[in-house]
């Protein structure tokens, strides 16, 4: 019984989590914040159905490798002038709290 009731508060938090992760539409970056520990990107279109204030703002921190990785990209992106998509779970704090993105695509 114990097992059961663990599998499904496991499968409980799993859907949950998903269910937070949000996409973002096919957007362009228009500014670039970089901060000690963070970066910030303006986006065109608005991230809706995240629950964070500020949709037309997405940020990561810049202090691990993957969020170097969303680094390199979205300086490409935005010097290209590509066209992106975001992957966000989560809110940073940044006059109100912003998408938190652990995803990027670039769009040809």
């Amino acid at each position: 019984m114990k097992k059961i009731l663990l599998a499904l508060l496991f499968l409980a938090t799993t859907n949950y989590a998903t269910a937070a992760a949000v996409t973002s539409p096919i957007t362009k970056i228009s500014k670039v914040y970089t901060y000690g520990t963070y970066t910030v990107l303006a986006i065109q279109n608005s991230v809706s159905g995240s629950g964070c204030s500020k949709g037309n703002f997405v940020a990561f921190d810049i202090t691990t490798s993957a969020g170097k990785a969303l680094y390199s990209s979205a300086l490409t992106a935005f010097t290209t002038g590509m066209q992106v998509r975001f992957g966000s779970n989560g809110c940073v704090s940044w006059g109100g709290t912003i998408p938190k993105v652990y995803r990027l695509e670039m769009i040809k």
